[in-house]
């Protein structure tokens, strides 16, 4: 079993630098995904099926789960199984904008500069992000990575296809933020672990999240 490690659109590949060691020294391949431009998600989601070789297992934190239908429908049967870490869940059809609270929606609306919203790391207030990640070099080397994101990605819908996935998925809660996902992971019987260790803890426990991440994909071996 392999795994591909898929970041958030918003994001960039660093966040998953340390789960990628963590799995690779208990033997495990592992590999994270290389976005291309944020296009249209059904091109965005074939370049990163495109990165999977057989008996994938795709693991996707925060807004890359509304690409995992596409991303399993377009691997050819290479991505076997879906973990969502800290994740939204498939929405076929909807976009980023309905799915996010209005609060939110409108703010990022009114900070539209040129066709692009601000980096992600300037949505929230003063301290956040020191808040998420504690270590300035740690903080510095994510933040460098993070780019503005045309408006355009999070107005238009995800691919509406049926998530193949279904009952080969499970969840790994690392914050309370994403309590209503995990609870509805468990109603639709995947198997769901929960963590309170923030949402970036892939960067901040690389070590937990993998031991979490191992146990709630070890039926898809």
């Amino acid at each position: 079993m392999a795994y591909l490690l898929v970041h958030s659109p918003l994001t960039g590949p660093t966040c998953w630098d340390g789960v990628r060691v963590a799995l690779t020294q208990r033997g495990y391949q592992a590999q994270v995904a290389v976005f291309p431009p944020l296009t249209d998600p059904v091109t965005v989601a074939q370049a990163i099926a495109d990165q999977a070789g057989s008996g994938t297992v795709v693991v996707l934190h925060s807004g890359a789960g509304s690409l995992a239908p596409a991303i399993a429908d377009l691997s050819d049967g290479r991505v076997i199984a879906a973990a969502f870490v800290d994740a939204v869940l498939p929405h076929p059809g909807r976009s980023w904008f309905d799915t996010a609270s209005a609060g939110l929606g409108q703010r990022l609306r009114d900070l539209v500069i040129d066709g692009c919203v601000p980096s992600w790391d300037q949505w929230f207030g003063e301290g956040a992000m020191a808040q998420l990640l504690p270590d300035p070099a740690q903080r510095e080397a994510f933040e460098r990575e993070l780019t503005s994101t045309p408006v355009s990605w999070l107005e238009g819908p995800a691919p509406d296809i049926d998530f193949g996935l279904e009952p080969a998925s499970a969840f790994l809660r690392l914050s309370k933020i994403y309590e209503d996902e995990a609870a509805e992971a468990r109603h639709r019987g995947w198997p769901t672990l929960r963590l309170d260790l923030g949402h970036l803890a892939l960067m901040t426990h690389p070590a937990e999240v993998v031991r979490s991440l191992i146990e709630v994909t070890k039926r898809f071996r």
